[in-house]
């Protein structure tokens, strides 16, 4: 069985039984920092940053599938997907965009300790925390096998 597809019966498995159970903070290993939109603004385009762990719905993103090993990642509070701000280089940021394309499908792969390394699919640019800061910025690059390329997903169902 592919990482993939482990990582895929955990967010989409007959184990979960709320719709609620399918919404994760994407926390980082290094820093235990979460995925946010900048000071959770809902414009296309706006850029996605660490930031610390509250129950806040802009901490908070929905696992879609679509197709097989491959999930659409959307904010909670914005509505947007998680995206490359344009074409796919070294060190592009993510930004949340308010109409998925095939830019915004990832890849769960499994790795020790249950965390995630989360690729863009189709290619071998995996989702980076820049640096452990609150605030800084998000971007893709080859893996490393640093924990600044590993997430977990923590269950999250926000209160704000």
């Amino acid at each position: 069985m592919s990482m993939c597809v482990v990582a895929a019966c955990l967010v989409s498995g007959t184990s979960v039984r709320a719709e609620g159970d399918r919404t994760f903070a994407i926390q980082n290993v290094g820093s235990g920092k979460n995925l946010r939109p900048f000071e959770a603004g809902r414009h296309d385009g706006n850029r996605v940053v660490l930031y610390d762990h509250h129950w806040w719905r802009c901490l908070t993103w929905s696992f879609t599938r679509v197709g097989e090993d491959r999930f659409r990642l959307t904010n909670f509070y914005t509505g947007h997907t998680l995206a490359a701000a344009s074409s796919l280089a070294v060190e592009i940021p993510l930004v949340q965009r308010e109409s998925p394309s095939e830019d915004t499908l990832w890849e769960l792969v499994a790795q020790l300790g249950g965390a995630y390394a989360i690729r863009l699919a189709g290619t071998e640019l995996y989702i980076t925390a820049s640096s452990p800061e609150t605030n800084s910025a998000i971007t893709l690059s080859p893996f490393t096998d640093d924990d600044s390329h590993k997430w977990r997903l923590v269950p999250q169902r926000p209160w704000f």
